[in-house]
């Protein structure tokens, strides 16, 4: 993403006032306004189901190929946001990925708390299955935000239940650990414009009351991750959830877990989600439909090239300065200090 097209997305990141007085009904309010802005595209094909009580969105660009799936879970702390904030995204993706999307519309907090969440992904995969609708082994799962961390808890539900996982895990800007003890939620504070520490502790707390905030089905982090399939993990340099995303690379390491771990810079929160106008997003994009692809086949996934021949995995840290570099290293010592 060049340095125009990030300052327009900070200033219309910006634009979004935050109220002086917090509410989950502002909250929520904000999310819809905006997204109310951008209505999906016209050539989309769009069909509601219900899966034991949960809304679920048959989303399909005229691309889209009816044996492949991805099912995704949209972010918003667990008390925001819906599938309809999410078609638009959800469009580009399945137009990226050739996919059958199927956007999740599970419950919300404070209405349904934890586990209620976890509850609806999975029931919602359990019928999708069941109904014939996807093949395991033809779907990936993906989400952002608290999405993200819904996929590895989902699949860490349907691992427990001997049942068949997806090929593959999508995280874009997740939220893995609702204990908050990462490291950048401190250290990018300043440089992170959309995610505030004080409001992860807000949400995490009207979603989790007084439960144990490590369960692993509420922080994947903390959970036992052996058997899970390959993990994408997508997240921005500048985030807060910096560490959330690279303490679950080590740990998916770890647990012998196939993971991609891709820092990028010049990013924003979610910044997948603003294809139309910024490169970094459509490129990120791209990368996250290569890795459905080789899932699908059964191919080994390299994370995306850029124009200096440098990669966006990790090992590599795509235009990652050495300073970014170092500082990954110690977060991941200190995840290793910290989790064992």
């Amino acid at each position: 993403m060049g340095d125009d097209e990030l300052a327009l997305l900070q200033e219309e990141i910006a634009r979004q006032r935050r109220p002086t007085q917090w509410s989950v009904e502002g909250y929520r309010e904000r999310f819809e306004n905006w997204s109310s802005q951008y209505p999906p595209a016209a050539d989309l094909r769009i069909e509601r189901f219900e899966l034991g009580g949960v809304d679920v969105y048959k989303v399909e660009a005229p691309n889209a190929r009816s044996d492949r799936h991805i099912v995704y879970f949209h972010g918003g702390g667990y008390v925001a946001c819906s599938a309809l904030t999410h078609q638009v995204f959800v469009g580009d993706l399945s137009r990226a990925t050739r996919a059958t999307v199927w956007n999740v519309d599970y419950r919300l907090a404070p209405e349904h708390p934890f586990p209620a969440a976890p509850t609806d992904t999975v029931l919602v995969f359990r019928e999708l299955v069941t109904r014939g609708l996807i093949e395991p082994d033809r779907t990936v799962l993906a989400g952002e935000s608290a999405g993200g961390g819904l996929v590895v808890a989902t699949m860490l539900s349907l691992r427990d239940a001997g049942e068949r996982l997806p090929v593959g895990g999508a995280c874009l800007s997740p939220w893995f650990d609702l204990a908050c003890t990462g490291e950048s939620l401190v250290s990018n504070q300043a440089t992170d414009l959309t995610v505030r520490l004080k409001g992860l502790q807000r949400t995490a707390k009207l979603y989790l009351g007084d439960h144990d905030p490590t369960d692993p089905l509420a922080s994947p982090l903390y959970g036992d991750l052996r058997g899970l399939p390959p993990l994408l993990i997508q997240v921005a340099t500048t985030e807060i959830l910096l560490s959330d995303a690279v303490s679950m690379a080590v740990r998916a390491e770890a647990a012998d877990v196939t993971v991609h771990l891709e820092p990028w810079t010049g990013a924003v929160h979610f910044w997948q989600g603003f294809t139309e106008n910024f490169t970094l997003a459509r490129r990120a994009t791209a990368a996250i439909a290569d890795f459905v692809d080789c899932c699908i086949e059964g191919r080994p996934y390299v994370s995306p090239q850029l124009d200096d021949g440098s990669s966006a995995d990790i090992e590599l840290a795509v235009e990652v300065d050495a300073d970014l570099t170092a500082g990954l290293v110690d977060l991941a010592a200190e995840v290793e200090t910290r989790l064992t």
